[in-house]
């Protein structure tokens, strides 16, 4: 099975790419936060999950501080959890998938 990506877009306030997987079975999307950005604070009606894959940041969860992450972190944001990941490096971006 092949993923493929699409063009780069802006989403959440994140360049994003989103994966289109075949058959609709599930979602996903790159996204890159550079150095100091962070996202737009959000919700989904669906879960959602991060795997950190570069970088350090910082997760928010309903206006709460939730921690620091760095590469190899998985997050699971159940529906309705309003997010934003904030990129805390001045020179290195904050990848994740």
């Amino acid at each position: 099975m092949l993923i493929q990506k699409n063009t780069p877009a802006t989403s959440y306030g994140m360049d994003c790419r989103h994966l289109q997987i075949p058959a609709g079975a599930a979602g996903g999307m790159e996204c890159i936060l550079k150095p100091g950005q962070q996202s737009v604070f959000h919700r989904h009606h669906e879960s959602e999950i991060f795997v950190i894959v570069s970088g350090k940041g910082r997760l928010a969860v309903d206006g709460k501080d939730a921690g620091e992450v760095g590469p190899g972190d998985v997050l699971y944001l159940q529906p309705f959890e309003g997010h934003a990941l904030r990129n805390l490096s001045d020179t290195e971006q904050l990848g994740k998938c």
